[in-house]
């Protein structure tokens, strides 16, 4: 304050211009970064590439109590608004595929996403009560039901497998006062033929005969097949058998 070479006359207008014009020229392309870089937005397909229309597509902060939801177009294409940058959970789901989720992060640019929904899989559950009885298993029969008729560029037609031969899992009378108990749990395949395959044990009970009698029942189910746009796809199937005893 006292030093009087100090200049201490008014910043002139053409400068103070001049700085404005450099703080324009500095915030504009930030904000407008900012407005542009993160726009999520995509297209959902089936298994067979055709679109999906009317799934639904949720953006959910992970570190934050944000939601963005919107659903997909006729032709399986979506835009969700501009978010704030950071990490996000999307989720896609559509009635008899499988949800798919990913943990995303916006930082900058357009992003788009092409995501392929997978047929869902099936889920039983089989209760076997003690005291049993040896003799042939229990065997439950339906009419097949007859292929579906579908649009030739629709995309999502799927006809969910029906049980048409059903087993049952037997308490065998020699496991009588042994009190043999526990769940089995497996997976198979059902083909496009509807035959299931592939019965694969997932977690057991501490007795191998319960394991193998459930394993050799669900081996003998069969299903009409799972149809997607008309055409017999595999469909994966896990089954959980419990050995309870009275």
């Amino acid at each position: 304050m006292l030093n009087p070479q100090v200049n201490r006359r008014r910043v002139s207008v053409s400068r103070r211009l001049a700085f404005a014009m450099l703080l324009i020229a500095i915030a504009v392309p930030i904000a407008a970064a900012a407005r542009a870089q993160n726009t999520p937005g995509g297209t959902v397909a089936d298994p067979s590439g055709r679109p999906l229309g009317d799934a639904a597509v949720r953006l959910q902060g992970m570190n934050s109590e944000q939601v963005f939801d919107t659903k997909t177009d006729a032709n399986g294409n979506f835009q969700l608004p501009e978010v704030p940058a950071g990490d996000y959970l999307l989720s896609v789901r559509s009635p008899g595929f499988s949800t798919q989720r990913q943990r995303i992060r916006l930082a900058g640019g357009a992003v788009t996403f092409t995501i392929r929904l997978p047929v869902g899989t099936l889920r039983e559950t089989v209760t076997v009560r003690g005291p049993g009885q040896d003799g042939q298993r229990y065997v439950q029969t339906a009419a097949p039901y007859a292929p579906p008729t579908c649009g030739s560029n629709v995309g999502g037609q799927l006809s969910p497998p029906a049980k048409i031969r059903d087993v049952r899992p037997r308490y065998k009378q020699a496991w009588n006062g042994q009190n043999l108990k526990g769940s089995v749990m497996m997976q198979a395949t059902i083909g496009t033929d509807g035959r299931v395959r592939n019965v694969e044990l997932i977690s057991g009970t501490d007795s191998a005969e319960l394991d193998d009698e459930a394993i050799a029942a669900v081996s003998l189910w069969e299903f009409s097949p799972t149809y997607l746009n008309c055409e017999p796809v595999e469909v994966r199937m896990f089954v959980t058998v419990n050995f309870t005893v009275e």
